[in-house]
């Protein structure tokens, strides 16, 4: 009886241990965290996740970050991806005037004659005849009637298949004082090997201009435009995008020429760059991807990573737009057959991203701490993270307030960032504990059977002897 008795007090403390193991974790069961700094009363709050929650998230879902409020208690959270803007990009036609110059490099200026109707818009662009004029020096362009503001412009020109210059841009409000906008930008169209290379946008400062002034720089072939073009900007913007640059190392064991790189984190990546550090430099090639050093490598891009300089001006590939956005850590950068190698001086690898926004309810009461980084933490429920969708759909970013991000904490260190051990088999143990009591029991009933058996036989013996 006294055994049966202990074993329910080792099984009522082993049912107390799973359940106290079922609570949702502490703040020590994570490595780090963030204070954050909630000015006002509002009842939502969000702010853009920072870079060292991915640098130590162990899971590629972040399902190991929780919001405690000031009493220790989590806090209900969301994730959610910021989403591309409403309005898309829209091209605009706008009118150019060609501004010639002589051959001697004297300036255009003296030389123009401008018609404008009452609202300030160029309705014709001429020039008094002079000797020696060969050439077109750049185009006026009238920008005035634009409803939002350019974030770039769109060129078109007609030149033989190959050619490349470069180009200034300057802006005025009256066409007599111009102000420096853009320094230098390359525009080129190139053949090569059956590729086909096209730099044909000159992105803006986003603002909005009346006249601007395109100048061709020396060093390289004027153009002769036949279109230009607005590109404007989104009614609403994405959030600030944040970029990564990282150098490769070379690959040991590879059958080509190959790079590898290490982000140090689980960033959400959807642009990549291999950046040419190399003048004059081309390569046919593909990108990997990978979570960790066990994984099969994942095919992200494959194509041409140059940069040229033509005519005094430089021509460089551009991002790369990945077709799904890749949390992976690690990243392969591989030469195509008929490259030499990488050289001395490696391409280097620039990641893209746009943070999530994290929106928790401000309950409980601050100051509010944003933990992340556990190998003990399961996701929280996924229902929380639909309900804060809705409400962000129904207008909860009119009114979610915006948090600060503050000083970042030790909590559980290190040692939080491993699973913990697998928990004991108490159940297994307790059944085979049953079984092993069980044939002990019958083992000794039985022995205790046999002795009293044998005790019987050795005295009917006995008596049969005192009978003779």
């Amino acid at each position: 009886m006294k055994l049966w008795k202990a074993f329910g007090v080792v099984w009522m403390a082993v049912m107390g241990v799973a359940a106290a193991h079922a609570d949702g974790p502490k703040s020590e069961d994570f490595a780090k965290g963030i204070r954050l700094e909630t000015p006002g009363a509002a009842p939502v709050y969000r702010l853009a996740l920072p870079d060292d929650v991915y640098r130590t998230a162990t899971r590629d879902d972040l399902g190991d970050i929780r919001v405690f409020n000031a009493g220790g208690e989590p806090t209900p959270h969301a994730l959610i991806r910021p989403r591309p803007a409403e309005a898309a990009a829209t091209l605009v036609d706008l009118p150019f005037f060609p501004l010639h110059g002589r051959s001697d490099g004297a300036s255009a200026d003296v030389f123009l004659q401008f018609r404008l109707d009452g609202d300030g818009t160029v309705i014709r662009a001429g020039r008094k005849p002079t000797a020696g004029e060969e050439r077109v020096q750049g185009y006026l362009v009238d920008a005035g009637g634009l409803e939002r503001s350019p974030e770039a412009l769109i060129l078109d020109w007609a030149t033989p298949e190959t050619g490349a210059a470069s180009a200034a841009i300057e802006v005025g409000n009256d066409l007599s004082q111009w102000k420096p906008l853009v320094s230098s930008a390359t525009l080129a169209r190139l053949r090569y090997g059956g590729h086909s290379l096209e730099q044909r946008t000159i992105p803006l400062p986003n603002r909005r201009y009346t006249y601007l002034r395109i100048r061709w720089l020396p060093g390289g072939t004027p153009l002769r435009l036949t279109r230009v073009a607005a590109r404007l900007s989104p009614v609403h913007r994405d959030v600030d995008r944040q970029t990564l640059e990282l150098t490769g190392r070379e690959a040991e064991g590879d059958a080509g020429p190959a790079l590898h790189y290490d982000s140090g984190g689980r960033f959400p990546v959807d642009r990549a760059t291999v950046a040419m550090n190399r003048p004059n430099s081309l390569m046919e090639g593909a990108l990997f991807s990978r979570p960790d050093g066990e994984t099969d490598w994942r095919v992200r891009h494959r194509g041409l990573f140059y940069r040229l300089t033509l005519d005094g001006t430089t021509l460089e590939s551009g991002p790369i737009r990945l077709q799904s956005t890749a949390t992976d850590r690690f990243w392969r950068l591989e030469a195509g057959e008929g490259v030499g190698g990488l050289g001395a001086n490696p391409p280097a690898l620039i990641l893209e991203w746009t943070p999530h926004e994290l929106v928790f309810l401000a309950g409980g009461g601050g100051p509010f701490t944003l933990a992340y980084g556990s190998g003990r933490a399961e996701p929280p429920d996924a229902a929380l993270g639909s309900l804060l969708e809705t409400l962000k759909e129904g207008g909860a970013s009119d009114i979610a307030g915006r948090a600060a991000v503050g000083e970042t904490v030790v909590l559980g260190g290190g040692e939080a960032l491993h699973p913990p051990a697998p928990p004991l088999p108490w159940r297994q143990w307790a059944l085979w504990a049953v079984l092993v009591a069980g044939v002990l029991l019958l083992g000794w009933m039985a022995w205790r059977l046999h002795r009293e058996m044998r005790g019987g036989d050795a005295g009917a013996k006995g008596n049969r002897g005192e009978v003779r």
